[in-house]
């Protein structure tokens, strides 16, 4: 899927489920599940590389398993791992570079993603993975980039707290990916794609918060 923009992007939060064909006799709607991305999905992949970006110390994970911080740059579950379980799935695919990768721990699916990792052309799969057999691809949109703490750190903020640039980068790329999907599964025969809205329910829990309940103080 080749998507372009002229537009730069602070940081870019995208993954992509894939559910491949296995013979995992295993009672889920879908037999693996394959999962590329950045923080929003890393498992612990960082874990096992040098980079500064990693989620393996306290007090990140003291909502998961035991307590105990997993790679996961989250507090508990990150939204894959309750797609999984949403799907029947009992347990969650390791992180590939992980030692747990490995014989029948990779019958239902590995974690390819890696935090920092960003978006780039030169590594996009999507037709290498329909020519492996994907036929079902899930793909997040971008949340609201400019309503993101780091953000409004880094450039303060402007309209409902958000910085609108970064914002409306967001949404056109949105666009663009929303386009893309439709144009993909239109060429590759049998495909269902299915683009996550995640900005929209994202920019109304910022805009404004007290709608759920919370308020705020500038």
């Amino acid at each position: 899927m080749k998507i372009n923009s002229k537009e730069s992007l602070v940081i870019v939060l995208i993954y992509v489920f894939v559910f491949m064909r296995s013979n995992y006799a295993q009672d889920t709607l879908v037999p693996a599940i394959i999962t590329f991305g950045d923080s929003v999905v890393d498992v612990g992949n960082n874990d096992y590389l040098t980079t500064i970006f990693k989620a393996n110390y306290p007090p990140i994970g003291r909502d998961f398993a035991n307590h105990q911080p997993t790679g996961r740059f989250c507090n508990g579950k990150l939204a894959t791992d309750i797609t999984a379980e949403t799907l029947g799935f009992k347990s969650f695919a390791p992180a590939y570079l992980s030692p747990q990768a490995s014989g029948k721990n990779l019958l239902i699916g590995a974690n390819f993603a890696s935090a920092a990792s960003g978006y780039d052309e030169k590594t996009a799969i999507l037709n290498d993975l329909y020519g492996l057999g994907g036929r079902k691809i899930g793909v997040a949109s971008l949340p609201p980039l400019g309503c993101l703490p780091a953000t409004r750190t880094l450039f303060g903020f402007h309209d409902n707290g958000c910085v609108s640039r970064i914002k409306n980068d967001a949404q056109r790329f949105n666009k663009k990916l929303n386009s893309a999907a439709t144009n993909l599964q239109k060429q590759l025969p049998g495909l269902k794609i299915v683009v996550f809205d995640i900005f929209k329910p994202l920019y109304d829990l910022v805009h404004p918060p007290s709608k759920y309940g919370t308020q705020y103080f500038h």
